[in-house]
């Protein structure tokens, strides 16, 4: 990993469900996901990266919040300002193989996204055009 993270050494628990559920960013790889977390929901940002190795910052998110990102009312990063926080690493193959908790004191400031920057209007444009089509159905 490029950036200083303190140490974590929390194991892939085989009881506990990790996995991506839909890339909401993808540029020369996803950067922006929904996680489920032992069925809770998580938004996911790619934060650091080495050789075939990808880290994920990621907070638990409610459905209001996740329809307030994919719309672009809500900035990535507050959704991430919560107090408790976790990370995952995932291979090149898609595997996780750490997950574990991170305080938000703990996490590097560059692992975060901008202040106040939402999704990119190109992205929250389709979901609108996806939320206005289905009022459209109605």
């Amino acid at each position: 990993m490029m950036l200083d993270w303190p140490v974590l050494q929390a194991r892939l628990h085989q009881h506990v469900r990790v996995s991506l559920d839909e890339i909401l960013l993808d540029f020369q790889g996803p950067q922006i996901a929904v996680w489920s977390i032992g069925g809770t929901t998580h938004l996911g940002v790619a934060s650091d990266e080495q050789d075939d190795m990808v880290r994920w910052l990621a907070a638990p998110l409610t459905t209001h919040e996740l329809h307030a990102i994919r719309l672009g009312t809500m900035a990535l990063r507050d959704v991430l300002s919560q107090s408790h926080l976790v990370v995952i690493d995932q291979n090149g193959k898609g595997d996780v193989t750490l997950y574990g908790a991170i305080s938000l004191a703990d996490v590097p400031e560059n692992a975060f996204p901008e202040h106040g920057a939402p999704l990119p209007s190109a992205v929250t444009s389709h979901y609108r055009t996806e939320l206005e089509a289905g009022a459209g159905e109605g």
